[in-house]
């Protein structure tokens, strides 16, 4: 790939991230929970979408400092959304699991949020939607190779 295709990609991956956040911060999700901030739910969802996941990955997905994520982690661990775990082949490892009511709260976020992106995308016409399906498609499958990559 020459310089010039490069460049534009990249300006295009940034403007389309800029729209693509904007488009979803309208969609956060309405989790009427006054002892959950937008940080600790962002922290929820990083969470669920992994599965399982360490303090230390959690800090860099969430873009936050590993003794602000701590403390966070602690506060969720507190109000009965998280829980740690020891993981058994490696003791120096601590893995952060959801528990029942974490689950549930990011379910309900997430149903909530496919709801409004039914009826704001439900206006498109099927070629439309065939054509960013397809986009997201490769989208995801360039991720995917370039995370590979990524350990070389």
């Amino acid at each position: 790939m020459n310089n010039e295709n490069l460049d534009k990609l990249i300006t295009n991956m940034v403007h389309f991230y800029i729209l693509f956040q904007q488009e979803f911060l309208d969609l956060g999700p309405d989790v009427n929970n006054n002892e959950i901030s937008p940080l600790l739910f962002r922290m929820l969802q990083q969470i669920h979408l992994e599965g399982r996941t360490t303090v230390s990955t959690l800090s860099k997905r969430v873009s936050v400092s590993l003794p602000n994520t701590s403390r966070n982690i602690n506060k969720l661990i507190q109000l009965g959304y998280v829980t740690k775990k020891q993981d058994e082949l490696d003791k120096r490892i601590t893995h952060l699991h959801l528990t029942n009511k974490g689950f549930d709260l990011v379910s309900n976020a997430i149903l909530q949020s496919e709801e409004k992106l039914f009826k704001k995308y439900n206006k498109l016409d099927s070629d439309e939607i065939e054509k960013l399906n397809e986009s997201f498609s490769t989208i995801r499958k360039s991720f995917i190779k370039l995370g590979t990559l990524d350990n070389d």
